[in-house]
């Protein structure tokens, strides 16, 4: 599972502490279904071409974030790595490539994420299969930064301990500097 790559910008070594795959809900294909089938009921409905191009326009940002969720419920994959001074999260195969690079030394907590009542209420277990993320990383930023979709309980416990390890070094090493 370690295997160290090169980063190209600062030249130090990533370790990759774990790679991860999203549930398969069924959710944005279905959302895509209902969407593709409102601007065809429009289009029929008006008889016009005009209303087809109007309706697609207007689902157009939708039609790209329900895509994006699609192909990362169908190929994604999401890589967490450790380098020198940054804590890498990266996912492949999406649309909007969502990664974060978080300073080690600004991390103040690793820890299992809870969704609240709400969300949990919300997702609909049962048809979800499960909550997406199991990790977060609070750090400086206003927003935490949820992560590691499908971990085991064991792997969890694991990639904590590999952070809370390099942020502890990160820390040690930046009051050494000062």
């Amino acid at each position: 599972m370690d295997s160290p790559c090169k980063e190209d910008n600062n030249r130090d070594t990533e370790t990759i502490i774990c790679r991860s795959r999203p549930y398969d809900s069924g959710h944005p294909a279905f959302i895509l279904f209902i969407m593709v089938g409102f601007t065809i009921l429009v289009t029929v409905m008006s008889g016009e071409l005009s209303a087809f191009v109007i309706a697609t326009i207007f689902w157009f940002p939708l039609y790209l974030v329900t895509i994006d969720q699609l192909m990362w419920q169908i190929a994604g994959e999401e890589t967490v790595s450790i380098s020198d001074n940054y804590l890498h999260i990266r996912r492949k195969h999406t649309i909007f490539r969502r990664k974060g690079n978080i300073r080690l030394d600004n991390i103040r907590e690793v820890r299992k994420w809870k969704p609240s009542l709400f969300l949990r209420l919300q997702m609909m277990p049962s048809y979800t299969g499960a909550l997406q993320w199991t990790l977060c990383v609070t750090s400086n930023k206003v927003f935490p930064f949820k992560f590691a979709p499908r971990l085991s309980e064991e792997e969890q416990e694991r990639v904590i301990s590999e952070i809370e390890a390099a942020v502890k070094r990160a820390k040690e090493e930046m009051w050494e500097v000062h």
